[in-house]
């Protein structure tokens, strides 16, 4: 007997022999498999009298299916359900599978997709492209590539990363070496090679091409903010009222243990307490204690030094990396006609943490607390504090009108802290 092509790579769906269809799971019947007689019987002749039917809520369709792909056509599709399970018992009691000429018709289709998916097979590689083959057929290309026994090649660098998994597989069976690595523009690259020494050096070429592209990458962003900033800065000093808009946040000291974050930034904007869905007489419903003696001590001496404006308060909805929230201002602000530099102004906050989703409070003792100092109306310094420590930062106006605006105070509540803890049980 001639031998027969591999089913893997597996490229067509299914060939068809009216009325059935034939894939590697084998012969349906309408989009049904045959089931296997052994269940059937079980659920058609039960033991026990109150024993569950498998197979009672199956339709009309699966049943007809099951007559045909063991060779009873005598029975009509269109009678009903209850007839055509009767026919099937009926039938079913004498046999110990499908009849013979349903098996041969089986094998004979089992050789004919074997021999059709090869040829559809040898269609598609020939149009894929290198990554594609390797990704698809890796065996077969790396064969082709290392072990033809004419042109060999010694090293291959393709842009394939999340999917390499089987070229890996297929180059440690065939003794090569094989490394993954990010390249330019965020790329992945798998680089395959007979010497372990050339792959390491490739692989090392590629990360420097990464670093190199990331400092680009980094200098045209700050390009783009220094632009932007520049833009906001037009038209004078200006007044506390315009610190209001949308700041890029800079914070070294977080950089140093959570680098991968993201951007920080934060929407700065005024708010009266009319306008807060949170009110009560200390404004953010907290005693004043929650607040560092210096904070409050700075606040002071600016409020008795300039005219204040009790009405508005400062608000932010911030992303600093290691929490996203909201932040209010605490006790009297400057005037918002106040010239520039504004002293400090604290802040309490909430929020929840970026990893877990943990709810922070801003009642828990000295700890959700921070304060500003506004340099001009586009760059002011800052420290953020949490119970990891205290957090200085910077911070540069990129648009004068801020991207949320919206008071999302509520959301970070005693009820979405106890909703976030069970969710984590």
């Amino acid at each position: 007997m001639d031998s027969l092509p591999a089913l893997h790579p597996i490229v067509l769906d299914h060939i068809s022999s009216r009325p059935f269809k034939y894939s590697p799971k084998g012969l349906t019947f309408n989009g049904y498999p045959r089931e296997d007689i052994a269940d059937l019987k079980r659920d058609l002749f039960p033991k026990r009298k109150n024993a569950a039917s498998l197979n009672k809520n199956k339709n009309k369709d699966w049943w007809v299916a099951q007559l045909r792909l063991y060779g009873i056509n005598d029975v009509k599709a269109s009678v009903k359900k209850e007839e055509l399970i009767a026919a099937l018992k009926r039938s079913l009691r004498g046999l110990s599978g499908p009849p013979e000429d349903l098996l041969q018709l089986e094998q004979k289709l089992a050789r004919k997709f074997l021999l059709e998916n090869a040829e559809a097979r040898e269609k598609e590689y020939v149009t894929l492209s290198e990554e594609k083959r390797a990704e698809k057929y890796s065996d077969r290309y790396l064969r082709e590539k290392f072990c033809n026994g004419t042109e060999n090649e010694t090293l291959v660098a393709l842009a394939i990363g999340l999917s390499s998994s089987s070229v890996h597989h297929a180059a440690t069976k065939l003794g090569l070496h094989c490394e993954t690595t990010c390249g330019p523009e965020q790329r992945m690259w798998t680089i395959i090679g007979k010497k372990q020494s050339e792959v390491r050096k490739r692989t090392a070429a590629i990360g420097k091409e990464f670093q190199e592209w990331e400092s680009e990458e980094r200098d045209v962003k700050r390009r783009k903010v220094e632009i932007r900033r520049q833009g906001c800065e037009a038209g004078g000093a200006g007044c506390f009222k315009e610190v209001e808009g949308e700041w890029n946040i800079e914070c070294p000291k977080m950089d140093e243990q959570w680098s991968d974050l993201g951007q920080r930034r934060m929407s700065i904007f005024f708010q009266k307490p009319s306008a807060r869905r949170h009110m009560s007489d200390d404004e953010d419903g907290y005693p004043s204690s929650d607040f560092d003696d210096d904070d409050e001590a700075e606040a002071e001496e600016h409020d008795g030094a300039s005219e204040v404006d009790d009405s508005p308060i400062l608000c932010a909805n911030f992303k600093m990396g290691i929490v996203n929230g909201m932040l209010r201002s605490k006790g009297d602000l400057p005037a918002q006609s106040s010239s520039f530099p504004v002293p400090k102004v604290p802040f309490t906050w909430r929020g929840a943490e970026t990893g877990e989703g943990m709810i922070e409070l801003d009642y828990q003792g000295n700890i959700n607390v921070g304060s500003f100092s506004f340099v001009t109306k586009t760059q002011l310094n800052g420290v953020f504090k949490n119970d990891l420590g205290k957090w200085p930062f910077t911070g540069f106006k990129v648009a004068k009108t801020p991207a949320d605006t919206e008071d999302t105070w509520e959301d970070y509540s005693e009820e979405a802290y106890e909703r976030a803890r069970v969710g984590r049980w």
